[in-house]
């Protein structure tokens, strides 16, 4: 009969009824969550200096160097200590962090790091090294912007830059210089490795001041070249029997800092003291450090 509904039609429109709630639900929740991340956004980016950060590359010690100066082996060897997965990842690596937290929670500490090497530079250049909630946001909003903003070859070049590696030389210009009287376009590999491995932590892997620590970890660094297929074994070995030669230039000087009982005595330099004996300070001349004013950076 016209117009009258059949016991199906009835069982049909009964059992959409909650699928139809529970669609409704979720896109109300995503809304939701939509909004609740623009507030936080919002909260956490007031203050970030956009401009800055996109128009004026970190201080570079030794001036400014293109990339294309600097050698493919010391990228590689960079990248492959550092950041294996640069140029595939967004500014994060999600794939670092999960294997950071694993890590950490199985060691019941914080025992390893899943920054990139974007992060890396903003850290460095760009913001002030706390551990609060908002600073971490902050970070990670401005490594994804970044990435658009500036592309992967102008954010490797402003880091190589610019990172501290030890005995006072800010960026890999100054480094090449400080330990081989070099021109960073001219070191070898087993130089780049070198430099490379001073990365993580160059106060406490100071050639000048721990040449065996520093050779381990150049070695490591040759080690992950050749993993990452960026190296061929027999490179690597003749590279480790040859070692890096430090060559001083004239006036360079180690230039780690004092214990941190003993923080008080670096003039001029606000330190933000490390808690735990195997962490070390990047002991960086505070006047090469923009946007934040006089400041160390702690090792994680």
């Amino acid at each position: 009969m016209a117009g009258r509904l059949l016991p199906s039609d009835v069982s049909d429109r009964a059992a959409s009824s909650p699928v139809k709630r529970a669609l409704r639900w979720l896109v109300l929740m995503a809304l939701a969550g939509v909004f609740a991340l623009s507030i936080l956004i919002a909260w956490a980016m007031e203050g970030t200096p956009w401009k800055e950060i996109a128009d004026q590359p970190a201080s570079a010690q030794a001036g400014y160097v293109p990339r294309s100066a600097f050698p493919r082996h010391l990228v590689d060897a960079v990248l492959a200590v550092e950041d294996r997965r640069f140029y595939g990842h967004f500014g994060l690596d999600l794939r670092g962090i999960a294997r950071a937290v694993v890590s950490n929670f199985r060691a019941g500490e914080i025992v390893q790091g899943g920054s990139t090497i974007t992060q890396q530079l903003i850290k460095i250049a760009y913001l002030q090294h706390d551990r609060t909630f908002k600073r971490k946001f902050q970070e990670a909003v401005i490594a994804i912007w970044l990435e658009q903003k500036l592309g992967k070859e102008e954010i490797l070049t402003r880091y190589l830059n610019s990172i501290y590696l030890g005995a006072g030389a800010t960026g890999m210009p100054a480094a090449a210089r400080v330990y081989f009287h070099k021109d960073v376009q001219d070191i070898d590999l087993a130089e780049s490795a070198l430099l490379a491995g001073l990365i993580r932590a160059p106060s406490m892997l100071n050639p000048l001041e721990n040449p065996e620590g520093a050779r381990k970890r150049a070695e490591l660094v040759l080690d992950l070249m050749v993993i990452d297929g960026r190296l061929d074994a027999a490179e690597a070995e003749q590279a480790k029997r040859r070692y890096a030669k430090l060559r001083l230039a004239p006036g360079a000087r180690s230039q780690t800092l004092p214990a941190a009982g003993n923080l008080g005595s670096v003039p001029e330099c606000n330190i933000q003291a490390c808690t735990r004996a195997y962490r070390s300070f990047r002991a960086s001349d505070c006047t090469y450090q923009p946007y934040s004013g006089p400041r160390q950076l702690c090792e994680k």
